[in-house]
């Protein structure tokens, strides 16, 4: 890890020697962003293609991320429309499957196929429909994009929008799982675990497709398919099935595995017996939504859900488990039982936490939230157990690795005013206060990244961090606390950080500021001293983060501005949505 050393990045400012009193200037292009209006000045282009990226990673045409997710509407992204009625609908469908893996929320994504597929447009049509299976990779997403299917047709007062093309697109998603043994049966497995969502059922989604397998095409896929509509019990007493039983290799047919498969989680359904549960779900490696609810409260039920239960899922049942006693000991010196140790094995196992891709903030909130002894509801409370807390945090550290490294030059900036160190909590991650978050994050970033420098900052100082990359969180955390503001100081400058990286000569690919934004003192503002440090450096595209923890209505960053990024709060997606700004994964070629 190289040494973050302030002279390491010094060089020799270049450029416009702008005039600080200059800022209202619009006669000098500052950003290659930029064009050259009728006027004569230049302004930032955003072009509707740039809003449908903005859209897809963000939820937010202006590059604008809340944590607190706001209703969709048709009227809200005309430019979606706009670029389908010139021509470009088949783009718009490339732009989906380019960002699907990188658009932190899955509602803009399907909203937006939503209008593909809903269109007049021919070819927009076709290729939104063929985009279907990629996009859609669970029932979930599926029936989700069903909602806003519906929803389009009656918005535009359209028909019910069960057409051939939509029908025939449906039943392709159910036959996109293919006929191997392991795709049907985790078919057969997304069947019962999602068999409800956003109010629609597998058996009603079906129907109106028309869904019809033919016996010869596929048995174990027609098997599900009346098994869905109509029932376990009918589909084993029907003809297909009674013929299928006498036919020499049935017994180690895929059908007869999956039929199998079903048995058990229909027993699960209705059996008494603890025991036989447990049986079956070591078996056949059933998940929490296959349980009945009279059973998530059994010990010995939990004991067998923790063997094959994944990271992510282990960390959010973590409470669960503590309450139902999985982790005690009589003694400090008992050894562990075998799910005890099985689950601390996984909570801090380098390569299941590399092959999950478990991100660092999902340990953070998991350490915080288990601390508390009980959910944020409060409906739940549950022992606290050292052991938990130790493996939670190894995890924790072992989980930066995954964090790949933009090789960019970072100055992150915190606001320590009066104003953020009495927020209690933040916008989107209740459990945790603001400086909790300004910790991590500033950890996370010093350990991932080779050249980061950081300051705090107030209303009338800036004042550089002395953290290293070894450092642990609460460390970070107290170093921050030791600089804070006297109690006199209420709001902060936000300019300060850019007035900083001017007098100290320092070339920065990305401004990061994690404030409150409920209150901004001093001249000139923000946005134009981002624009006076671009100048005056030459560095013409530096980038701007502003993380406004505490709020989810306020900015003090330029939303016109195609090289700034505003998050209002701060949840599990925000780290990734950061990454893919900085690394330009907002906008494709």
């Amino acid at each position: 890890m190289a040494t973050r050393d302030l002279d390491d990045m010094e060089v020799e400012f270049h450029g416009l020697e702008a005039d600080p009193t200059d800022f209202e200037n619009q006669e000098i292009k500052i950003s290659p962003y930029q064009i050259l209006n009728p006027d004569g000045g230049y302004v930032y282009k955003t072009t509707l293609e740039l809003q449908l990226c903005s859209f897809i990673c963000t939820g937010s045409s202006s590059r604008n991320y809340r944590t607190r997710s706001r209703e969709i509407r048709l009227e809200d992204i005309p430019f979606v429309s706009e670029l389908i009625q010139d021509g470009l609908g088949e783009r718009v469908v490339e732009l989906l499957l380019h960002f699907q893996y990188r658009a932190c929320r899955q509602d803009p994504l399907l909203f937006v196929l939503g209008i593909c597929c809903r269109s007049s447009d021919r070819q927009t049509k076709r290729a939104g429909y063929n985009a279907l299976p990629s996009i859609c990779r669970i029932p979930t997403q599926l029936f989700k994009f069903l909602s806003f299917c519906q929803k389009i047709s009656q918005k535009n007062s359209l028909s019910k929008g069960w057409g051939r093309a939509h029908r025939k697109a449906i039943c392709d998603w159910y036959h996109s799982y293919g006929t191997s043994e392991t795709k049907l049966k985790l078919l057969a497995l997304h069947i019962t675990k999602y068999s409800k969502r956003h109010g629609w059922r597998h058996k009603t989604v079906m129907r109106l497709a028309h869904l019809n397998v033919k016996e010869e095409e596929d048995p174990a896929l027609k098997y599900l398919v009346i098994l869905a509509v109509k029932g376990k019990q009918y589909a084993d007493s029907t003809t297909f099935m009674e013929n299928q039983r006498k036919r020499e290799f049935y017994q180690t047919s895929t059908l007869k595995k999956i039929s199998d498969l079903l048995s058990s989680i229909e027993t699960v359904k209705h059996t008494k017996d603890v025991s036989q549960v447990k049986r079956l779900i070591l078996e056949h490696r059933l998940v929490r939504e296959h349980i009945p609810t009279c059973f998530l409260n059994e010990r010995e039920v939990w004991l067998a859900l923790a063997r094959h239960m994944p990271v992510t899922a282990l960390i959010r049942n973590l409470g669960k488990m503590s309450k139902l006693e999985i982790f005690k000991r009589s003694t400090s010196e008992e050894k562990p039982s075998f799910e005890e140790y099985l689950a601390l094995e996984k909570l801090k196992n380098k390569e299941l936490i590399k092959k999950e891709k478990v991100h660092p903030f999902t340990y953070m909130l998991a350490i915080n939230q288990y601390k508390k002894g009980e959910n944020r509801s409060k409906s739940l409370q549950w022992p606290i157990y050292p052991q938990i807390c130790t493996a939670l945090k190894e995890g924790l550290y072992l989980s930066f690795e995954n964090i790949k490294p933009t090789n960019k030059h970072f100055l992150v900036a915190l606001d320590i005013s009066k104003s953020i160190e009495e927020s209690v909590t933040v916008v989107g991650s209740p459990s945790l206060q603001a400086l909790d978050v300004a910790a991590f994050m500033l950890s996370l970033t010093i350990r991932t990244e080779q050249n980061c420098h950081a300051i705090i900052f107030s209303n009338n100082r800036a004042t550089a961090l002395p953290i290293r990359p070894d450092d642990d969180i609460e460390v970070v955390a107290e170093k921050i606390k030791d600089l804070r503001s006297p109690p006199s100081e209420v709001s902060a400058d936000a300019s300060l950080p850019f007035k900083y990286a001017i007098e100290k000569k320092k070339i920065y690919d990305v401004f990061i500021i994690y404030t409150d934004s409920y209150a901004t003192f001093g001249t000139p503002h923000p946005s134009q001293a981002l624009q006076f440090y671009r100048q005056s450096s030459g560095k013409t595209d530096a980038k701007l983060v502003v993380c406004n923890l505490a709020c989810s209505d306020v900015s003090i960053g330029d939303i016109d501005d195609p090289l700034t990024l505003t998050v209002c709060g701060f949840d599990s997606c925000v780290p990734q949505i950061i990454s893919n700004f900085v690394n330009g994964n907002f906008y494709s070629s």
